[in-house]
C-alpha cells in the first residue's frame, strides 16, 4: 500500500515541478505556441520545395493558383495523391475490359488529369482574353485612381476593383487579397498576378505595380507610357483579327460532333435491333475507339481555344 502512496506522491510531485518549469519559461517571454507554429510553418514550408522540385509540379501549382480562388500550394500533394489514386483504380478496371496496356492507361490519365487541366487552362485563356480586351482601359483607371490616392498604388487598386469586369475584377481581388492576407509574397502574388494577364503586358504591369508597393517609386509616367503602347498594339490586332476566325472555329465542330455521331449510330444500330453503346463501351476495340476520339476532340478544342485571339505582348 505504502508503495502506491509513495507512488503517487512522486508522480504528483513531478506534476508540480513540470508545471512550475513551464511557467518559469512563460516569465521570461518563452511562448510555446509560437514554436509550435514555427516549426509547423518549417513543415510546410519543406513540403512546398519537396513537391515544387518538377517543373510540372510548379506549373500545374501555378495554373491552380490563377484559376482557383481558394486554392493554396499546401493542398498541391492531397490533390495529386487523390487523382494519382482514382487514376490507378480507372487503369486496373479499363485493363481489365481491353486487355491493352496502352489504351487502358489513356483514357483514365485523360479522365483524371488532361481533362481537369484543359478545363483549367481554358479557364485562364477566358481571363486572359476578357483581362487583354480592356487592359488599355483598366491601366488608364489605375493610373487615374493611383494619382487620386497620393500614389499609393494598393489604395488605387481598391479604388478601381468595382468598376471592373468580371474577369479582371477576379484577378485584380485575387491580386489584393493576397497582398493584404500575406497568403504569399509581394513577389509571388505579383508572378501569379502576370500569369493571369499573361504576355509580356502582363509582366510588365505587374513589374510596374511591384515597383510602386517596394521602392514607394512614382510610377505614374510607367502606366501612361503602358497604356500608349498597348493602345498601339490594339490598333494593330483590330486589323488582323478576323484573319483565320473560320479555321479556328472548325475546332470546336468535334465537340458537337462526336456526340452526334454516337447518337446517330445508336439510332441506326438500333433500328436494326442492335446497341451501340454496348459495342462502344463494353468492347475492347469500340472502347479504344471512344478514347481516342475523345483525345483529339480536346486537343482540338484546346488549341482553338489558345488561337482563338492574338496575344498581346507576345
Amino acid at each position: 500500500m505504502m508503495q502506491y502512496i509513495d507512488s503517487i506522491v512522486r508522480i504528483f510531485g513531478y506534476l508540480i515541478g513540470f508545471s512550475g518549469f513551464v511557467l518559469l519559461m512563460y516569465s521570461f517571454g518563452f511562448n510555446f505556441n509560437s514554436v509550435k507554429y514555427k516549426l509547423r510553418s518549417n513543415k510546410e514550408t519543406n513540403n512546398k520545395q519537396i513537391i515544387l522540385r518538377s517543373n510540372f509540379m510548379r506549373w500545374y501549382d501555378q495554373l491552380l493558383k490563377a484559376t482557383i480562388n481558394s486554392y493554396k500550394t499546401n493542398h498541391l500533394k492531397p490533390l495529386i495523391t487523390l487523382q494519382a489514386t482514382i487514376l490507378v483504380g480507372l487503369c486496373i478496371i479499363y485493363w481489365l475490359i481491353t486487355r491493352s496496356l496502352i489504351s487502358s492507361f489513356i483514357l483514365p490519365f485523360s479522365v483524371v488529369f488532361l481533362f481537369p487541366v484543359t478545363i483549367l487552362y481554358i479557364r485562364l485563356l477566358n481571363i486572359r482574353h476578357s483581362t487583354q480586351a480592356v487592359i488599355s482601359d483598366t491601366i488608364i483607371q489605375l493610373l487615374q485612381a493611383y494619382t487620386k490616392q497620393h500614389h499609393n498604388i494598393l489604395f488605387a487598386l481598391k479604388d478601381i476593383y468595382p468598376n471592373l469586369n468580371k474577369q479582371t475584377k477576379f484577378i485584380v481581388g485575387m491580386l489584393i487579397v493576397r497582398l493584404e492576407s500575406g497568403i504569399s509574397t509581394r513577389k509571388e502574388s505579383m508572378q501569379i498576378f502576370s500569369y493571369q494577364i499573361g504576355g509580356e503586358w502582363g509582366r510588365n504591369l505587374s513589374i510596374t505595380i511591384l515597383k510602386g508597393l517596394e521602392d514607394g517609386t512614382n510610377i505614374a509616367g510607367i502606366l501612361e507610357d503602358l497604356s500608349k503602347d498597348i493602345t498601339e498594339i490594339d490598333k494593330k490586332i483590330g486589323e488582323v483579327e478576323s484573319e483565320g476566325i473560320e479555321l479556328i472555329r472548325l475546332g470546336y465542330l468535334p465537340v458537337i460532333v462526336l456526340p452526334l455521331i454516337i447518337v446517330g449510330m445508336h439510332y441506326m444500330v438500333s433500328q436494326m435491333g442492335g446497341n451501340a453503346f454496348e459495342y462502344i463501351f463494353q468492347t475492347a476495340t469500340g472502347l479504344k475507339t471512344f478514347t481516342f476520339s475523345v483525345v483529339l476532340t480536346l486537343i482540338s478544342f484546346t488549341t482553338s481555344k489558345v488561337f482563338q485571339r492574338p496575344k498581346r505582348g507576345g
